[in-house]
């Protein structure tokens, strides 16, 4: 059902584990934390963090940014990891958890 490119998915994963992000909710950055899409864009994409401070999605970021096509706002892994994180306030352990078990290698 959702799938990332494997190195992709690695090394988010490993970010969320590392214990170098503090967890926000409902913004991708704030406060000097982010949110688990925030460490995904940041951690892998390279977005800087001040381009994401204060942004609730992608649609909000002005930069020439390189996310895989199943992160981008609106589809299914997107809207599932915002749940996870914003709505049942998972911590970075649980989603890193949930992205091995149910999002496949591409």
């Amino acid at each position: 059902m959702y799938s990332l490119p494997k190195d992709y998915k690695k090394a988010w994963v490993k970010a969320l584990r590392s214990g170098k992000y503090r967890q926000e909710h409902h913004y991708l950055s704030c406060d000097d934390g982010f949110c688990a899409l925030g460490v995904a864009y940041c951690a892998v994409s390279d977005i800087p963090q001040d381009i994401l401070e204060n942004k609730e999605n992608l649609q909000d970021v002005e930069y020439d940014y390189d996310v895989p096509r199943g992160l981008r706002d609106g589809t299914m892994l997107n809207n599932q990891i915002i749940d996870l994180n914003d709505d049942k306030g998972q911590d970075f352990e649980y989603i890193a958890d949930w992205i091995e078990e149910n999002v496949k290698d591409e």
